[in-house]
Formats: C-alpha cells, structure tokens, sequence
C-alpha cells in the first residue's frame, strides 16, 4: 500500500479533487436554480433579435469637424443638407413650385426643420415570415435534473455502506452497479466524459448527489462521488446547522467492513478529508475512499465532523 496516498487508493497520474469539488459545487447551484427560477421555456431562452442601424453620411465635401465650423457654417451646412434632401423627393412634387432658398445669412437665415421620417414600408407574408426572429433549436444534450423519491438518511447512510462492502471487482464501480445498491436510474450526463449522475432528497430535508465520471483514460474504471448538500451556499461563509452523517460512527463502520483508516488526516484545498483503503487479492485490484468533511460548532468543545462527500477509486494491484 502506498503510504503517499490520502486515499489509501490506486496512485493515478494527478489528483481531481478540486475538479471534482468544483462539479459538486456547480450541481448544487444548477439545481437550486432550477428550483426556485425554474425550467427554460421549451426551444430554450429567446434570442434578442440585433439590428444595426443605418446613419446617414455626409458627402465628403461637407465632411467638416464640427469643433471646426462657426455659427454661419454650421447654418449653411444645414441649408445645403436640407436642400439635397428637397431634391431627391423632387419626384413627389411637381417641377417649380419649390421655394428656392434665399441666401443665408446670420440675421435673417431661419432654423432647419426636421426630416420627416419616411413611412414604415409594409413587409409582404414571405418577408414577415424571413424577418421574424428564428426560435434556438432545443439543445439535445440538455439533462433535466432527475429527483427521486424522499428517503431517510439513515437509508442513504446503509446504501453508501452496502456500495463500499459490494466493490469486489473494477465492474462494480459502473453505474449498473449503482444502480442496483441505490435503487434508481441514473442519468447520462452529455457534459463529462462517459457521466452517469442522479440527484436525490432526503425525508429531512437536504439533498445528495450520485456520480461517475472517467477522470483519466476511457480503459481507466470510473470514479464515484457521492456529494451530500449541508445546506451551505457554496464559496460564501455560511455556516451549517445540520450533519448530514456523523463522520466518526461512519468511519467505524468503514472500518468494520475490512477498510484500513489512514494514519493521520489530510487537507486537499482547504477541504479536510480521511483516507481508507481496501485491497482484494483475489481479483489483484484495490479500492479507495475519501471522506471530506465540515465541522458544526467548529472550534467549540461541541465540535461534530460530518460528511461532506466522498470520494471512491479503484484500480488494479501489481503487488
């Protein structure tokens, strides 16, 4: 066994526990969102139709800096706009009857009106239809959240128990097997790669949550998280008011079902965890669990550790 291991588990290439962390902490956000704003509308959220909008320009020769030009110029300026503006609806008026412009003058030249804006043009059905904003298509890889019935936590409790006491072989770290200890239906998760995960509740009141996912080679066997909701918004500073598992009775029974307790605890990002490990020589391979917890009443005489989530991994033994 090697004593370099919190886990008391297979060595692999680099530890994930911050990846892992950070997976946990997003399914609770996603789905407390999906709680209290609920799902997206079918076809997904609208898109804001862009339309860019036209300025006119002016011709180069009057393209004068406006910091540039006195007060005369500016009028001029206008009056020369104004009137190329007259010309080009020349065709809606009959030749002659324009009122020709009088010279510009700084005492008697009169303010510029304002254009009237050109009426809306009426679209025909088949320019309707091309200029109505194109619905998303639905995301195939969306997942809704998939709750399961209420169970008591002491039920939970034995089913963690039964899945650690069942892993006999690398097969039996496949969501099938899961399944068969937790009694549901996991569902593929398109996001991660080859990810089953299934959210639960609690008769008590806080949720869990169940995943594999292939941190490393698809050969690789799959890693087990079981992430139990303490009801502390993730990177905030609440602090808990309930124990979802009392960490050291669960330890003892860890303990009962053959694993070794490492020597001594271990912190992964600011995260104290407990390493255990099992090793099966009948089938050459080994498995390992990381309990992380948090503390109620932390720095107290009162203070009780607690389950936070765990960890399970497995792989083949050369010894």
């Amino acid at each position: 066994m090697d004593d370099k291991d919190p886990d008391l588990g297979p060595r692999f290439r680099h530890d994930a526990l911050h990846a892992l962390q950070l997976l946990r902490d997003l399914a609770i956000v996603n789905e407390r969102t999906l709680r209290e704003l609920g799902p997206l509308p079918p076809g997904g959220a609208p898109a804001p139709a862009k339309r860019k909008p036209r300025r006119a320009h002016p011709p180069a020769s009057l393209a004068v800096q406006d910091d540039e030009m006195n007060p005369l110029q500016r009028i001029m300026t206008t009056s020369t706009l104004v009137a190329g503006a007259l010309a080009a609806c020349g065709e809606a008026h009959p030749p002659g009857k324009l009122a020709e412009p009088a010279p510009a003058s700084a005492a008697t030249a009169s303010a510029p009106t304002a254009p009237t804006p050109s009426p809306t043009p009426t679209l025909s059905p088949p320019e309707t239809a091309s200029a109505a904003p194109t619905k998303p298509v639905a995301d195939e890889a969306t997942v809704e959240i998939e709750r399961g019935p209420p169970i008591p936590s002491a039920t939970l409790r034995k089913q963690v128990l039964a899945l650690l006491d069942s892993l006999r072989t690398l097969e039996d770290m496949e969501h099938p097997h899961l399944e068969s200890i937790f009694r549901m239906r996991m569902v593929k998760n398109p996001k991660v790669r080859d990810g089953y995960d299934y959210f639960g509740i609690t008769t008590e009141g806080w949720t869990y949550y169940v995943e594999t996912i292939r941190l490393h080679g698809l050969s690789d066997p799959p890693t087990i998280t079981i992430a139990l909701d303490n009801g502390v918004e993730p990177w905030t500073d609440e602090k808990p008011t309930f124990c979802t598992m009392d960490f050291e009775e669960l330890a003892n029974d860890i303990v009962a079902l053959g694993y070794e307790r490492a020597a001594t605890r271990s912190t992964f990002g600011n995260k104290p965890s407990w390493g255990f490990g099992r090793d099966v020589p009948e089938n050459r391979t080994g498995f390992g669990v990381g309990v992380y917890l948090y503390y109620l009443d932390e720095g107290t005489e009162a203070e009780r550790a607690c389950a936070s989530w765990l960890r399970i991994s497995g792989g083949p033994r050369n010894d």
